[in-house]
């Protein structure tokens, strides 16, 4: 009796025993998923970083964009009070010649004084519009 008491003892041991090496291999492979899963994160957590500095960079580089195209339109206004009064200069110098020589003095005159103002305020519009624009 004493030696089946022993041998159920030694079984119950066994299966004691089989049942902490089991655990002991799913704590293991669970630190393993654990380390997978930190290293994951870790290097997502790198991407989101290069992505928020990207962004950065390129929220710089369109409002640096935004500011040259102003700057750019600015300029490109300044030349409408010249380019519109030669333009209706000519129109109007070619029209007065229908008259003569006299008539195309005076309508190129009033063409170029005509497009000279129109041109002038033109480009304050432009600056007006441009100035509301700003960049921050």
């Amino acid at each position: 009796m004493q030696m089946e008491l022993d041998l159920e003892e030694w079984n119950e041991e066994k299966h004691k025993t089989e049942e902490l090496e089991k655990l002991v291999r799913d704590l293991t492979a669970l630190r393993s998923i654990s380390l997978d899963l930190e290293e994951m994160v870790g290097e997502q957590g790198q991407d989101l970083e290069k992505i928020d500095e990207h962004q950065d960079n390129t929220v710089k580089e369109t409002l640096e964009t935004g500011k040259i195209l102003k700057e750019a339109a600015i300029i490109q206004s300044k030349g409408w009070k010249s380019k519109l009064g030669i333009k209706l200069g000519a129109i109007g110098a070619a029209i007065g010649l229908v008259v003569g020589p006299v008539g195309a003095a005076i309508g190129g005159g009033i063409g170029a004084i005509g497009g000279a103002v129109l041109g002038k305020k033109l480009e304050k519009k432009q600056k007006k519009n441009l100035d509301k624009i700003e960049f921050n």
